[in-house]
């Protein structure tokens, strides 16, 4: 049915050389995912740069969902339009040449990468009744981590880490794999849960702790050598632990007790220090252990 919000959809421009189609402003709601509003209302927020769908709210018809099929078939090409099997609406920061905010009809986005935008409770737009099922929903489910117990030194992303190496490895399901793939896949599922800013900071952190929780990841055996797995660790690995991710437990263990003695948690570049003099850890590797390890008020 044409609506005006699909007439606004048609006026839609293109941006950085062509390859974007810039979605109208027209443009009310961001279609989330139930998982979405699961995690939304269990940690307060999520950071999101795809959507499935969106939606404007018109006058005697409701809600006007619009998927991105339904959005090039809707716009008008002076050539013949492109097939579009599947897709997603992404949110990007545009800006002009000088590299200030685009004010002009014709953005650039910039270096193509996606905003994350951050999804709050209170920006939900959702029955109550719904929400009320989630509640119980989640309640009823804990997570789960195996033979992992969410003991007091384990950070909440490395729970979560934690909980990604049994979700994903406690079965057969994944008894082979496509590493890339695969790590892919786990950054999807741990980028939904860490709601911290997604710059090229987080993004490296996204990428060195997916890879961290394949089975096989592990280190060399000199600096294995130089961290022994004590028995509260040990206790906690299930057998599809990678040697890596049992490490990254044992030092925030380790860091854990060092802070009980101290009455506070080392810095975090002092710990990436005593991770490079001391145990040989270096580069971007020291510095995503430091993150994991070391409790943050919020991520």
């Amino acid at each position: 049915m044409p609506t005006s919000f699909t007439d606004e959809l048609n006026k839609s421009t293109f941006a950085d050389h062509g390859k974007y189609l810039l979605v109208s402003s027209a443009t009310e709601f961001l279609g989330l995912e139930p998982s979405d509003c699961e995690l939304i209302i269990q940690k307060g927020e999520i950071r999101k740069d795809s959507f499935l769908t969106i939606a404007s709210f018109e006058k005697d018809i409701g809600a006007v969902l619009i998927t991105p099929r339904d959005y090039v078939k809707s716009h008008s090409w002076k050539q013949s339009p492109p097939i579009c099997i599947d897709g997603s609406f992404s949110t990007h920061l545009t800006v002009n040449g000088n590299g200030a905010r685009a004010q002009s009809n014709l953005p650039t986005l910039r270096k193509a990468n996606s905003k994350p935008i951050r999804i709050e409770f209170n920006d939900l737009f959702i029955r109550s009744e719904d929400i009320k099922k989630i509640r119980i929903e989640l309640e009823a489910c804990k997570p789960n981590y195996g033979n992992f117990q969410k003991a007091e030194w384990i950070p909440e992303q490395l729970a979560d880490m934690n909980e990604a190496s049994t979700y994903f490895f406690s079965n057969k399901k994944y008894s082979t794999y496509n590493r890339k793939e695969m790590i892919l896949t786990i950054e999807s599922w741990l980028k939904a849960r860490w709601t911290r800013k997604t710059d090229n900071r987080g993004e490296i952190l996204l990428a060195v702790a997916a890879a961290a929780i394949l089975p096989e990841s592990t280190m060399p055996n000199k600096i294995i050598d130089k961290i022994k797995i004590t028995e509260p660790t040990e206790k906690s690995l299930n057998e599809y632990t990678s040697p890596l991710l049992s490490i990254i437990n044992e030092l925030a263990l380790q860091y854990w007790l060092k802070a009980k003695n101290k009455g506070k948690y080392s810095e975090h570049q002092e710990i990436v220090y005593d991770l490079n003099f001391n145990y040989g850890i270096t580069g971007r590797l020291a510095k995503v252990i430091a993150t994991l390890i070391r409790p943050t008020k919020k991520h």
